[in-house]
């Protein structure tokens, strides 16, 4: 065979080696110094996930202790070796260039997956055609996917999950991000979007990124409440039999968090603070009657709008921000309106509320008009939550009217 042959056999098997394969999934995992949990990851995807219902592939990042020479002995893995770690989200990306499935999973290698894990997300998935994205919720993570677990050992943690993992629609919610330990993207979300952004390197919200890149393209997220993995948390960046190491590494870890919270904040415009808002919607009613209207106002880019829509289901959930990024993104969700800076939010409203949260705290008797100015769209009985001098107040029209 002659060598211009011999070529076009080899990019012929590269194409089919690319070629999307109808109903798989391509689990793209990344590996950096952790060989003890990418066996455990892989061996968990091998026992409890569907024989032929998917792909592994493992990108390593130039791993010195032997994760390399483990992973060209599995001969049904997909392998891309680093000479250098080359972070998260360009790790990702090069895994994301060569998958095959028609849905991409990016799972971190320090988890443990459970009878029924994968299935159940795909099912979500595929519940509507405008959900994009879907994610788990664990024993160790931010953004309310956190669990309260009691078990012990690992063979515990898989009882645990044997028993909780019941696919039920009704525990599927939707949520402004998903953290990439487990994030179950469809295939045309990516051809759409493309991959991570590599301006978050070596990791760190990136997430968060694309997750609103989703909800900007117009699909929407889903949280799998009826779906547990384990989450040993973060360990490319804890592990270290060295106290001094360790305290380095952590150290970098935060670092990194606050240099591309700044990089967020520059792309989109805005960062999410929920410290006041947190305080006052846990201060309403365990109950409300149907169809309830509840207004946050300075709703940031909405998440408190998705956890006042879990809570309460039947209720109408509405938003106004002075942050026209976040009433942006918001409104891809929600009823959101913006209020220009300088401009008294509540004579932007048209409607009457049966509950209106104020998340920018107050101070002093100077601030009784304007919260008067909001209370003049309270439906009767309605009633304005607010933060005064460090105290969750919750006043009724009548309050308002005679207060001095």
């Amino acid at each position: 065979m002659d060598l211009e042959l011999k070529i076009k056999d080899l990019n012929s098997s590269l194409v089919k080696t690319n070629t999307v394969l109808p109903e798989m999934t391509s689990i793209i995992l990344l590996s950096y110094n952790t060989l003890p949990y990418t066996k455990l990851c892989i061996d968990s995807i091998r026992q409890y996930t569907a024989l032929g219902s998917y792909e592994i592939i493992v990108v390593d990042n130039g791993s010195v202790d032997g994760s390399a020479k483990w992973l060209r002995t599995q001969s049904d893995l997909r392998c891309i070796y680093n000479k250098k770690n080359e972070g998260f989200p360009k790790g990702c990306n090069q895994g994301l260039a060569i998958a095959r499935g028609t849905e991409l999973l990016l799972l971190n290698n320090d988890v443990v997956v459970t009878p029924r894990w994968l299935e159940q997300m795909k099912t979500a998935l595929y519940s509507a055609e405008k959900i994009g994205a879907v994610g788990c919720v664990t024993n160790c993570c931010s953004n309310l996917q956190q669990i309260e677990v009691s078990y012990q050992s690992l063979e515990e943690m898989q009882a645990f999950a044997a028993e909780y993992n019941q696919s039920n629609p009704q525990e599927w919610k939707r949520s402004l991000y998903l953290v990439g330990f487990c994030f179950l993207v469809k295939r045309e979300i990516y051809e759409r979007i493309g991959g991570l952004d590599e301006a978050f390197s070596p990791g760190n919200y990136e997430d968060n990124d694309y997750s609103l890149r989703i909800w900007e393209a117009g699909w929407s997220l889903l949280l799998c409440k009826d779906t547990f993995i384990h989450h040993f948390g973060s360990m490319s960046f804890q592990q270290s039999e060295d106290p001094e190491l360790q305290k380095k590494k952590m150290q970098t870890y935060g670092q990194l968090g606050i240099r591309n919270e700044k990089y967020f904040l520059k792309k989109w415009g805005f960062s999410e603070n929920h410290a006041s808002w947190t305080a006052l919607i846990n201060e309403l009613p365990e109950h409300i009657v149907k169809g309830a209207k509840i207004l946050v106002s300075d709703c940031n880019c909405g998440l408190a709008l998705f956890i006042l829509e879990e809570r309460y289901p039947s209720a109408k959930i509405y938003g106004i921000t002075a942050n026209r990024q976040e009433a942006r993104i918001a409104s891809c969700a929600f009823h959101v309106s913006y209020c220009p800076a300088g401009k008294k939010i509540y004579s932007f409203l048209q409607d009457k509320y049966d509950y209106i949260v104020l998340t920018e705290p107050f101070k002093g008797k100077e601030n009784v008009e304007e919260l008067r100015g909001f209370a003049e769209y309270l439906a009767d009985g309605g009633e304005l939550h607010f933060i005064w001098n460090q105290q969750v107040c919750k006043f009724s029209k009548v309050d308002l009217e005679t207060y001095r």
